[in-house]
């Protein structure tokens, strides 16, 4: 089928379309699967300076701690795309991963490791 050919919603939306829209409801639905926030709580420590943030995170690339607004939680393994009805269960599978799919990193490693997929 060629590309942007309206084929879904009545001739309303293209297939790359559709398949975004899945993508972004299956993405908004993974913010209520809370092991990410259980596996955070998991590998925190006391901040041991003096700033105001209680709790510090490592990042598991560079080994460094932040707090938690400079930590970025990520897949261990990249949930990928969802282009048609065979990718489904691979995405769904990988996007809702319990605490062992998950590490944290700081923004500056989260760079390298998304640019580099």
């Amino acid at each position: 089928m060629p590309r942007g050919i309206k084929t879904r919603n009545t001739g309303r939306w293209t297939e790359a379309y559709f398949w975004g829209q899945f993508r972004s409801c299956l993405r908004k639905m993974s913010m209520y699967w809370r092991t990410g926030e259980d596996y955070l709580f998991s590998i925190r420590r006391a901040n041991t300076g003096t700033g105001r943030h209680r709790f510090e995170y490592p990042c598991e690339m560079c080994g460094q701690w932040f707090d938690r607004k400079q930590i970025e939680l990520d897949h261990k393994v990249p949930v990928g795309s969802l282009k048609c009805v065979e990718d489904l269960p691979g995405f769904f599978t990988r996007l809702f991963v319990e605490i062992d799919g998950w590490q944290s990193l700081c923004h500056e490693c989260h760079q390298k490791k998304t640019h580099g997929e």
